[in-house]
């Protein structure tokens, strides 16, 4: 699976907000807007592999906890009626694939 194809959670041990969506995300509670089977790589920004990765991914620490997929700002919110998580990301519309250069006859 292409390292592309996973919703990225940046988080930290000492944020607040980030306790009850770890402990949810730990679980395998969540639901995202993504069709398909999308695992979760949970970051660490307290590490400095993690934190590294948080500025290069473009994300400022002051918005953890925070996720992205294929380059997009996701949203996380927690529903607390279904105890999940939920992730809303921004999807890239597809490429549009090239016409034939050949005229049709």
């Amino acid at each position: 699976m292409s390292e592309d194809n996973v919703i990225k959670v940046y988080h930290s041990p000492h944020c607040q907000p980030c306790h009850e969506i770890m402990e949810l995300l730990n679980k395998g509670r969540f639901e995202s807007n993504i069709e398909g089977d999308v695992p979760i790589d949970l970051v660490d920004v307290t590490s400095e592999e993690g934190f590294k990765e948080l500025h290069a991914a473009g994300v400022d620490v002051s918005s953890i906890p925070a996720a992205r997929y294929k380059g997009q700002t996701c949203k996380l919110g927690i529903d607390e009626d279904q105890q999940v998580v939920v992730i809303e990301c921004k999807i890239p519309a597809a490429s549009p694939k090239p016409e034939s250069l050949t005229p049709e006859v």
